[in-house]
């Protein structure tokens, strides 16, 4: 069992954004150095036409240049003096708006509804086009993010049919995936090793699930029970440490993303004669209730079943020394060739339920979990031609070369592996008057990967032959078992039984955390600053 505390703090400090802002935005600029953050919270929401949040949103006093940016459930908070306020909304894909808001003791509410797209004029050129809703909120919440951020949004998946969360993040800029039978895997964020890239579901950390890599598979996750998807290349002070490379934190639905019932689902299928059939399926329903809508919940479901047939030769090439009596020296040759022939049927199910309970709009108290499963039931037909084990004849080259006395190896196996995922967190957050803000969560995740059987038939050939290949043709390469006219190599008369092996195993672990996180705006020679605390407590058994 492995023990982590950490502890730290950092500074944050908003650069100035009166470029940003129209000529009018800061009438009275001089009075910025001079605002406090005592005084009265006020607490909004900016939604689209339809009622709909809208995160990322940049929301400026127009007096003092003030500035917040709306969360992912659309909300934001201010501390401003009693009186009069103009709040100027700026959110890309939507016209910008003002709203004029009396703030009194005791807290302010106000909500901000967009309008929708509209034509822009240049000069003579008319653009006329709409930014759909989920690529306008990727968009905002990297234009106002504090670090360099990639923000995938459901929309942006959904344009595609991704099957887990890699095969979606290979669609962002510096993100290159490792693949298995054709599917995403692993990430590598700019170039760097996978297992450099920490991976966290709604800020839980996921421990790997392969004994091999520190590596998490992302194609035990399905795409299609994501809300957003955020990858920060930068490290903040608040990451844990093995955020190297990056860092991504697959954020899961909320009920109070709608507010209201909403019930959405999607089924599909494909056939190829070669593969099979193909299904997909995903359902979500949330809703809001109680006297004052206080209380949310939300539940959500997917499954898809993959047939794969996939069809491989692989080349495993050495350096080979020549027998002293055919002159020395090395060729680059051959040690084997693999011919391999896939069956797989690969399914993933996965369920997320989120309840909530927000007394007040100064209040939070959240209970999520998410479990994601991975089947892969995969029978392999393999035919293994190993020169190294042969003896190499002269005349032999980079490009072609002899061996007698070489083995072939038919190895028939069927095996099944499980990938397990699972979160839970119970959290909570208060604003206070002067708009700090503390948060606390308790979170609980486990991943497990199981070979529930292994099962390997192992033939060898004998007697042993000689074999020969030719790769001058890069395209079209030559092997003896395409030109043998005795049959020797598909005569299952000249295989005798080698070994025959069962095996399982599995590899679980845990990770146990704590973490809670205070922050406090205040303002440092007339600019925003954010001072933030916060301490960490985890414990993982392997």
């Amino acid at each position: 069992m492995k023990f982590h505390l950490l502890a730290g703090a950092s500074l944050a400090s908003l650069a100035a954004v009166t470029a940003a802002l129209p000529a009018h935005a800061y009438e009275g600029s001089a009075l910025a150095a001079s605002v406090a953050v005592a005084g009265e919270v006020v607490h909004g929401r900016v939604t689209n036409a339809a009622g709909d949040a809208l995160p990322g949103a940049e929301v400026v006093v127009r007096a003092t240049g003030q500035r917040a940016v709306t969360n992912t459930q659309g909300e934001f908070d201010l501390v401003l003096p009693t009186g009069t306020a103009v709040l100027d909304v700026r959110y890309i894909g939507q016209p910008s708006a003002s709203q004029t808001v009396n703030v009194v003791q005791g807290g302010t509410e106000v909500a901000i509804a967009l309008g929708a797209a509209e034509a822009a004029t240049v000069s003579d050129v008319i653009v006329t086009g709409v930014i759909t809703d989920g690529v306008a909120r990727s968009l905002n919440q990297q234009k106002n993010a504090d670090g360099t951020i990639n923000v995938l949004s459901a929309d942006a998946i959904g344009r595609y049919p991704d099957p887990n969360v890699a095969e979606s993040l290979q669609r962002v800029q510096g993100i290159a995936i490792q693949r298995d039978q054709g599917e995403g895997r692993y990430i590598n964020v700019r170039g760097a090793p996978s297992s450099f890239t920490a991976i966290s579901v709604d800020g839980v950390a996921v421990p790997d699930v392969s004994p091999s890599t520190r590596a998490v598979d992302l194609d035990t996750l399905p795409s299609d029970i994501v809300s957003t998807v955020e990858v920060s290349k930068t490290l903040r002070p608040s990451q844990d440490a093995d955020s190297i490379a990056g860092a991504v934190d697959i954020k899961t639905r909320s009920p109070f993303d709608k507010r209201r019932l909403a019930l959405s689902g999607y089924a599909g299928g494909s056939y190829n004669d070669y593969g099979g059939e193909d299904y997909r399926g995903g359902l979500t329903a949330s809703n809001v209730f109680g006297p004052n809508q206080t209380f949310g919940a939300l539940v959500s479901l997917s499954y898809s079943e993959t047939n794969r047939r996939p069809d491989n030769v692989e080349n495993g090439w050495v350096l080979i020394n020549r027998n002293p009596a055919q002159g020395g020296g090395q060729i680059w040759g051959l040690e084997n060739t693999l011919f391999k022939d896939y069956e797989t049927e690969r399914t993933r199910k996965a369920v997320t339920g989120a309840l909530e309970w927000r007394p007040s709009e100064a209040t939070r108290v959240w209970l999520k979990g998410s479990y994601a499963q991975f089947r892969d039931d995969e029978f392999r037909n393999t035919l293994n031609f190993t020169y190294s084990d042969g003896t190499l004849q002269p005349g032999s080259t980079d490009t072609s070369a002899t061996f007698n006395n070489a083995r072939i190896y038919k190895q028939l196996r069927h095996r099944t592996q499980e990938n397990d995922i699972s979160t839970v967190q119970l959290g909570g957050q208060r604003t206070f008057g002067n708009g700090a803000v503390w948060d606390a969560v308790l979170s609980f995740a486990d991943s497990e990967q199981t070979y529930p059987h292994r099962d390997e038939l192992v033939y060898r050939s004998d007697p042993v032959p000689t074999m020969f290949y030719n790769t001058a043709d890069h395209y079209q390469p030559t092997y003896s078992v395409f030109s043998d006219p005795t049959g020797f190599y598909l005569n299952s008369n000249n295989y005798k039984f080698r070994e025959n092996t069962f095996r399982s195993n599995s590899t679980e672990q845990d990770d146990v955390a704590f973490k809670t996180n205070f922050e406090l705006p205040t303002i440092i020679g007339g600019r925003e600053v954010e001072l933030k605390f916060g301490a960490k407590y985890s414990a993982r058994e392997v």
